[in-house]
């Protein structure tokens, strides 16, 4: 009975962080740097670190989305 509306909540509050951070991004690098970026966060990143945070924040994102391609691997095998 309460998982439709749990649901709702968690995809609106996904919603509200996805473009809040997007807001950010735009607001952080500019709107015309932000729209011809391949990524954003590193960009965000090399501001103040240069070159090394923007290192730092793609090996950050390659071991995220590794990570989820792992639990997505695992679990996605034993749901048939």
């Amino acid at each position: 009975r309460t998982i439709p509306r749990t649901l709702g909540y968690g995809l609106a509050v996904v919603a509200i962080l996805y473009t809040l951070l997007n807001l950010a991004y735009a607001v952080g690098l500019g709107w015309t740097t932000f729209q011809h970026s391949t990524s954003p966060a590193a960009a965000i990143l090399a501001i103040p670190f240069g070159a090394a945070g923007e290192t730092a924040m793609h090996l950050l994102l390659a071991i995220t989305l590794f990570g989820a391609l792992h639990g997505s691997l695992i679990t996605g095998a034993r749901l048939t």
